[in-house]
């Protein structure tokens, strides 16, 4: 995946993903496995923003996962996805991953949300429509 050094662990170490809704806690999650595990949160694979990736297919996303088979990769792999994107995979995604799905009340998030769009909009940056 792009501009990611990737890191190495002690052989035989799992993985580890983060996986949540936008605004809902996903970079404390990774911080707190970082600081905690010695995981490595920056970088990390972003699983929402490599290009060439086709990540509604999930194959692909499979093929990535593969790249790194029983590689003790300290990078944090991180997904905005729904947890059911991972369905077809979910078994060999779970054998080679500590899979941490961090879930924040929706309400919080739109509220969290709304805030960071403000203050970009504040700064001149436009989200979108």
């Amino acid at each position: 995946m792009n501009n990611v050094v990737v890191k190495l662990g002690k052989i035989n170490r799992k993985k580890a993903a983060v996986i949540g809704h936008e605004r809902s806690g996903t970079h404390f999650l990774m911080n707190t496995l970082a600081y905690n595990f010695g995981y490595i949160s920056a970088p990390w694979f972003n699983f929402d923003f490599e290009l060439g990736i086709n990540f509604h297919a999930p194959q692909a996303i499979l093929n990535i996962l593969k790249q790194m088979h029983d590689k003790p990769v300290l990078n944090i792999l991180k997904s905005h996805h729904p947890i059911e994107f991972f369905r077809d995979f979910i078994d060999y995604f779970a054998e080679q991953f500590f899979i941490f799905y961090i879930y924040r009340d929706p309400r919080d998030v739109m509220v969290s949300n709304w805030k960071l769009i403000n203050f970009y909009h504040a700064q001149g940056w436009d989200e979108g429509p």
